[in-house]
């Protein structure tokens, strides 16, 4: 039998904390990021309407393009952090590939994986007749210990907001990443099954903000 007092309770509360105080800290920097893009395609809107009343251009296919850049802008979320359909050069994040850190030769590439062949056995009907088949299917699977490196670029997200807003989305970026080691989040699937598990480390590069 397990008693509960208010003591326990707290405890209780206090490991769920983490989770909980991550979500409400994720919305509110949503929110913040919303109003950053909201400001930002209102303004590139004023531009691009001074552009349209220069051009001599149908009335219709203007207003095709004002409605279009006002659905977007009612649209604004987090998300256009990783870019907005359609749209060129706007504020975001751009995410280089991961790279094998300090391979030399073939070989050496070839010794951080290991190859792996698992059946999966499924009844297969032939004219009329049930018959087990086995189907192998094999994986490459990457080593214990090997380093991958990969850049975030910061796009012209000076166009959101004050520096303050640039630093917000750096420290959370970094926070989100740190995640994998505490086992919040996995690579790939079967996360359950003890797969995709990988250690992070964020290095920080002299950038200007502003």
């Amino acid at each position: 039998m397990l008693l509960f007092d208010e003591k326990s309770e707290d405890m209780i509360s206090n490991a769920c904390h983490p989770a909980e105080q991550l979500n409400d800290e994720l919305r509110v920097f949503a929110e913040e990021i919303n109003q950053g893009y909201k400001g930002y395609l209102q303004k590139v809107a004023l531009e691009q309407e001074e552009q349209l009343s220069l051009l001599k251009i149908e009335n219709e296919r203007k207003d095709r393009v004002e409605r279009r850049m006002q659905d977007v802008i009612d649209r604004a979320s987090a998300e256009y952090l990783f870019g907005i359909e359609g749209f060129n050069d706007t504020p975001k994040l751009l995410f280089n590939d991961l790279v094998v850190d300090s391979v030399e030769s073939a070989a050496d590439r070839d010794a951080l994986f290991s190859i792996d062949t698992k059946n999966k056995i499924e009844d297969v009907k032939l004219k009329d007749r049930e018959n087990v088949a086995a189907n192998p299917r094999t994986y490459r699977v990457v080593r214990p210990g090997v380093t991958f490196v990969g850049d975030v670029i910061l796009y012209r997200l000076e166009l959101l907001g004050d520096v303050g807003m640039q630093q917000r989305i750096i420290e959370f970026i970094e926070r989100l990443l740190l995640q994998f080691n505490e086992g919040f989040y996995r690579l790939g699937n079967s996360g359950s099954r003890g797969y995709g598990r990988v250690q992070v480390n964020v290095g920080k590069e002299e950038v200007q903000l502003g």
